[in-house]
């Protein structure tokens, strides 16, 4: 929205530079499991990597300190920035988090439970987030210099609370000697991933829920801006994404009857749903809360518990072959979020610069034809739905939790 609405860039041409950027994190990320793979120091093997948060929100802010350089060069600026801070900085942070998890918390009870709590926190402050930004971009976020405030006024605090969990939070678990001192080969590791189809369907659901989580945060803006007529109602939107969460908080008594893969398609059956209220909601707030919030419900399964259930297919390949390969299957999770990230952007700025979306810098105001109006709309509804469906055709197939007896 940024390049869209106030450096004039085309969203074809926005979508295009970040999803090649992706696909670069994409291989980014199986090289950062390899490197955590081989880490071993005396904070421990994923815990060192949880001070990348730094250049995580450094990295944001530049992002939006683009210096007039032409459109080209603008151009060039968000790749190279986006790129550090996503296929670096991220990569590294999210290729470290499963293991980091399962060395810090061992029992499997205590996982879940801490993933259902950590993503109560988590979908909380995006609520938040949502519900501050817009009316703060309505307020400053009128020039580059008040978009840089409004990016700062987030960095900042939220780099110091990255932070609590490094200086918190001990890898406590000491392995046995025999994987204390286990060598892997690459060979090794090559079987390991030509053996296992769980870890690519897992991967392949997460790229899915992951589209449809970026997809509503990037359309959301737009929507509210083209067809509600004003951008800071989108803040309500976060208002209905702080009560949601609180459903996470059931997720450990609901585990005790129903599999991790069955609680994700029953998620994936309500966000279908909600995804149709939001197709047909038009200017009905009631109607666009309400999918909103069971859309976010949808998606609520697999993001709290993706690394649960990372660790559990590493414990299944474990049993299978006898080797523990944590860094390399640990970033897969973190490359279909790129991945999903990346095709999420790419595939909105395609679908709306091929119905006739025209950019603008923020002196001008725009009137959108119809037919991007109605491309915002699927985009609204229609294709997350789709998402979904694939989500749930997915999880049909990951039955690991028949296959892991004895695990």
């Amino acid at each position: 929205y940024f390049a869209t609405n106030y450096l004039g860039i085309s969203p074809v041409t926005v979508g295009s530079l970040l999803l090649a950027s992706k696909l670069f994190d994409g291989v980014t990320d199986l090289v950062a499991g390899y490197i955590v793979e081989k880490t071993n120091t005396k904070y421990g093997k994923g815990r060192p990597f949880d001070l990348f948060i730094i250049g995580v929100w450094a990295g944001t802010v530049l992002m939006f300190a683009i210096p007039d350089l032409g459109y080209v060069g603008k151009c060039v600026w968000i790749f190279l920035t986006y790129t550090l801070t996503n296929a670096v900085f991220f990569t590294l942070l999210g290729a470290s988090e499963p293991v980091y998890m399962m060395r810090a918390i061992p029992d499997k009870a205590m996982k879940e439970k801490t993933a259902a709590i950590a993503g109560v926190i988590g979908v909380v402050t995006t609520a938040v987030g949502y519900m501050i930004f817009p009316v703060l971009m309505d307020k400053i976020g009128k020039t580059q210099k008040g978009w840089i405030l409004l990016v700062l006024l987030f960095a900042v605090p939220m780099t110091f609370v990255g932070l609590i969990r490094f200086a918190a939070v001990k890898e406590v678990v000491v392995d046995d000697e025999k994987k204390k001192n286990q060598k892997i080969s690459f060979s090794e590791i090559k079987n390991s991933l030509t053996t296992s189809k769980y870890i690519y369907l897992l991967c392949a659901a997460y790229i899915l829920t992951t589209m449809v989580g970026n997809i509503a945060t990037t359309v959301n803006t737009y929507y509210f801006n083209y067809v509600i007529g004003n951008v800071a109602l989108s803040s309500l939107i976060g208002v209905i994404s702080l009560v949601t969460p609180m459903i996470l908080l059931f997720f450990p008594s609901i585990l005790k009857k129903l599999s991790i893969s069955k609680l994700v398609s029953a998620g994936a059956i309500i966000g279908i749903v909600g995804c149709l209220f939001r197709q047909f909601a038009g200017e009905n707030l009631l109607l666009l809360l309400l999918g909103s919030g069971l859309m976010t419900v949808g998606t609520l399964p697999l993001s709290a518990y993706s690394i649960v259930m990372v660790n559990d297919v590493i414990d299944y390949n474990e049993k299978i072959s006898g080797l523990r390969v944590e860094g390399i299957f640990s970033s897969f999770i973190c490359f279909a979020q790129k991945v999903g990230m990346g095709l999420a952007a790419g595939g909105v700025g395609l679908i709306m610069g091929m119905n006739g979306f025209i950019s603008s810098d923020a002196s001008n105001v725009v009137q959108q034809p119809q037919s991007a109006i109605n491309a915002i709309i699927s985009l609204f509804g229609i294709i997350p739905a789709v998402l979904f469906v694939g989500v749930f055709i997915l999880m049909h197939f990951y039955n690991i939790d028949k296959n892991k007896s004895g695990i």
